[in-house]
């Protein structure tokens, strides 16, 4: 059965001690893998009850029940079983992750055993399949690649779908089997493989065409907030391109005709005047941005303001990066992150280029600092996307 303990959230790293200490280590069971690894903080009040779960963990049954004559201590008892009951969850949900994506390996390795298609035939068809199933082409190529390496996997073992991931970066068979065995007996979070496989492997990619190859340091891609292009598009004429499918005539800024090329919009007033540049910031199409919803670390809902008409509303993809997925305990952390960091921030700046798969912008994102305002934040604000990168929170891809 369980046990109540009454202690500040600093403990966390000494429960096992205490109970060990207490003689309940033939009793209980100390869930110690990512569970409850940095992610804790941010459901616990302190002090708190901490809910140690018995080995079945079927009931929540404890020995001494915590007083409850308050509502603070009902809600912070509440707090720790719920939370404890969702940590949970989130391994299970790895678990059953990792037996779908090794099932899904070997079918796709079935198909390619019965059909012998070239590797280009083979990637043409990874392509399709990701469109269709509208999920990343790298997750069906790291399935048939798990399959490959363990034609029988443990769904109820120590390591969940994320682990194996990280662990086929690594192309040596040795060095790869060698850290699962580690990862295994050691219990280790994703976050820690994810370091001891920088230790074989630092700041590289996995890309199953050519194996692991090391990517150049993510480049930011600053543009103006005040630009557009002239574009010919029959049977309108000439127009002002905004970026996002938006287009304005010349008489909706009150003008005879704009340029043909990139030009940048001004405004005094009312009135809007236009002018040809040959800029290389003018080739991005860049903007001024709210957040309208964080929805995983890389991913963003955003009010975006062309610099003519109204907002618009688009799904982001953070360019270059990739970070773990959302409700895993490394996917959750990096959205914290991102919250975090876009807290309090009235407006951004975001260069985007072409959409992915999924009809998701590909974009660098500026954070303004103190003070920052309009085109200050695309020329001195903080990269959230190599900010990421910095953290050990997300790694490099290429698109």
């Amino acid at each position: 059965m369980p046990i109540w303990l009454n202690s500040p959230k600093s403990s966390f790293g000494s429960l096992e001690t205490l109970a060990q200490s207490q003689s309940l280590s033939n009793h209980v069971s100390i869930p110690r893998s990512e569970q409850f690894d940095g992610a804790v903080s941010g459901f616990f009040p302190n002090p708190v009850f901490i809910a140690i779960i018995c080995i079945n963990q079927s009931s929540w049954t404890n020995v001494s029940t915590p007083d409850l004559t308050t509502y603070p201590d009902l809600l912070e008892s509440l707090s720790v079983i719920l939370a404890a009951g969702k940590l949970r969850a989130q391994q299970a949900v790895e678990h059953e992750r990792l037996a779908a994506y090794h099932e899904v390996g070997r079918l796709l390795d079935a198909h390619f055993l019965i059909d012998g298609e070239t590797p280009a035939q083979g990637e043409k068809l990874y392509e399709r399949l990701a469109e269709d199933l509208r999920i990343a082409k790298n997750l069906l190529h790291d399935a048939r690649r798990l399959y490959r390496w363990h034609q029988v996997v443990h769904a109820r073992g120590q390591l969940g779908w994320t682990h194996y991931r990280i662990l086929l970066r690594i192309p040596d068979d040795a060095a790869r089997n060698s850290l699962e065995s580690e990862a295994a007996e050691g219990r280790w979070t994703t976050r820690e493989l994810e370091t001891q496989v920088r230790k074989y492997l630092p700041a590289l990619d996995n890309t199953p065409e050519t194996g692991l190859r090391r990517l150049p340091p993510l480049v930011p891609l600053r543009g103006r907030v005040d630009v557009g292009r002239g574009v010919d598009l029959p049977p309108a004429g000439r127009v002002l391109d905004l970026g996002f499918t938006i287009y304005a005539r010349p008489d909706d800024l009150g003008l005879p005709t704009v340029p043909l090329g990139d030009v940048i919009i001004s405004r005094e007033g009312k009135r809007y005047s236009i002018r040809a540049t040959r800029s290389r910031k003018a080739q991005y199409y860049t903007y001024l941005a709210q957040v309208e919803r964080v929805i995983d670390g890389d991913t963003l809902l955003l009010q975006i303001q062309p610099a003519y008409g109204p907002f618009v509303r688009e799904r982001i993809r953070l360019r270059g990066i990739d970070t773990p997925e959302l409700g895993t305990p490394d996917g959750n952390r990096a959205k914290v992150f991102v919250d975090y960091a876009l807290a309090d921030h009235n407006w951004i700046a975001i260069t985007t280029t072409k959409p992915d798969a999924y009809d998701r912008y590909i974009a660098d994102i500026f954070i303004p600092n103190e003070n920052d305002h309009g085109q200050q934040i695309v020329d001195r604000g903080r990269y959230l996307n190599q900010m990421l990168v910095d953290e050990g929170l997300a790694r490099r891809v290429e698109y």
